[in-house]
Formats: structure tokens, C-alpha cells, sequence
């Protein structure tokens, strides 16, 4: 089976952002996608720690992402439904 559209993509972002919440997304985000839907980041923001929530079976993946390093090494990824963006 091929995946051809999302219908409903939940993610949230949550901390040193303009606009905290839950979105739902009618196709494939990245990580910066998310964070521009939230309004980009308060003054406080840590950019270069923020971590992405992930369920992993029982547990919950942390999987750091540096903002600062997005033109260069960081790659800016797809999120998954249910991952959380924390930008502490």
C-alpha cells in the first residue's frame, strides 16, 4: 500500500514560542513547519535544544533538533502524528 495524501496530521508545539498548541496539519510538516505554524520563537527560546517528542512503543523518543544549524548540519525532518515540539 502507498501512502498518497494525510488526512489528518496532530502535532503540537509546546514552550518559547509565540503561539503554544496542538495542530492539525492536512498534510506532511517539517519541523520548522511546525515551529512557523506556532509563530515562531519568544525572545527566551533555547534554539539550539529543542527536542522532539516521539512514541516509541512504551517509551517516548527524544530526538534533538538545533534550529541554529538548520542551513548546514541539522537536518530538518518530517514530523510523525502525535510528535510533540518542546522548544525549552
Amino acid at each position: 500500500m502507498i501512502v498518497t495524501e494525510v488526512r489528518s496530521l496532530k502535532v503540537s508545539v509546546i514552550g518559547e514560542v509565540n503561539r503554544p498548541g496542538r495542530f492539525e496539519l492536512k498534510s506532511w510538516a517539517t519541523v520548522a513547519d511546525a515551529l512557523a505554524l506556532a509563530g515562531g520563537f519568544t525572545q527566551f527560546a533555547a534554539r539550539s535544544r529543542i527536542v522532539i517528542l516521539r512514541q516509541d512503543g512504551a517509551t517516548m523518543k527524544r530526538i534533538p533538533f538545533n534550529y541554529n544549524k538548520l542551513a548546514g548540519e541539522q537536518e530538518n525532518f518530517y514530523l510523525r502524528n502525535g510528535d510533540i515540539v518542546l522548544v525549552p
